[in-house]
């Protein structure tokens, strides 16, 4: 098996990983949210 990494650039502004988080649980309208901007 191969594995391929793709490195993407972590946006400090996203509200689940960026670096002051405001979304901490996972609720059901999570989903219809765009809350993770991915730049490369």
């Amino acid at each position: 098996m191969r594995f391929r990494e793709v490195p993407i650039k972590k946006n400090g502004k996203c509200p689940i990983c960026g670096d002051n988080p405001t979304i901490t649980q996972v609720v059901d309208e999570l989903d219809a949210l765009n809350v993770c901007d991915l730049e490369k």
